[in-house]
């Protein structure tokens, strides 16, 4: 069972998930079954205890608007560094099967990285640059009006030490963005571990959404096990 330990209680709980390396290789397997990647597995995780959290208030919801980074790179882009942006999409949240979660967030992505003016905020970055403040932070903030923001990246592959002693999980925290919900996922030495920040003031209940979020992660995993099809 995938399970979600708070370590604080506030205004913005800050909550901790690891998986280690034979529960991570499920989510690498759960993506393969049906085509789908890594970051699909996951935001189809998260969708899916979004979808437990509205049905259990009686708040059903077909889309949520969410934001994440998609990946602009070409096959015959030069070795080295990244090149992704930014974008909001509505997402599948009514699908109840993992499976189709998983295929609908893999062509969404597809049809993003298709699409000529998501990469707008490259070509506007320079001009905000030079602008006052106030004005590139209203700029930064016309995105801020999805309800998750997720995002996952590969960590370490090695072991690393700090002072002498061994990192065992390395934990990413986003910040919200004007969001309820920032997840992150980063892999570590063969372990995936998630950092989930939620806005309290959006979320009361945020002890009920994350065991969603591990029910939802639960569903995903039992895919490597069950096989799909797309």
């Amino acid at each position: 069972m995938a399970e979600l330990q708070g370590v604080e209680h506030g205004v913005a709980g800050p909550e901790t998930a690891a998986f280690p390396p034979d529960r991570t290789q499920a989510i690498l397997d759960a993506a393969k079954q049906v085509g789908g990647s890594v970051s699909d597995a996951f935001i189809a995780a998260l969708l899916g205890g979004l979808r437990r959290y509205h049905d259990s208030h009686g708040q059903p919801v077909n889309e949520l608007p969410i934001a994440m980074p998609v990946s602009l790179r070409q096959p015959d882009d030069p070795l080295g560094g990244n090149k992704f942006t930014g974008a909001m999409f509505a997402a599948p949240v009514a699908l109840t099967d993992p499976r189709a979660r998983i295929c609908a967030l893999g062509d969404i992505v597809a049809e993003l990285r298709e699409e000529p003016a998501l990469d707008t905020f490259s070509v506007l970055a320079p001009v905000l640059n030079r602008t006052p403040s106030a004005l590139a932070i209203g700029a930064g903030r016309l995105g801020g009006r999805a309800d998750l923001s997720a995002s996952n990246f590969r960590g370490q592959t090695r072991d690393s030490y700090l002072a002498g002693a061994k990192v065992e999980r390395f934990y990413p925290f986003g910040p919200l963005p004007g969001v309820a919900v920032m997840a992150t996922m980063i892999s570590h030495v063969g372990m995936c571990c998630i950092g989930l920040n939620i806005d309290g003031a959006a979320v009361p209940d945020h002890d009920h959404l994350v065991d969603c979020f591990a029910e939802g992660l639960n569903e995903v995993l039992a895919l490597s096990v069950s096989g799909g099809e797309r």
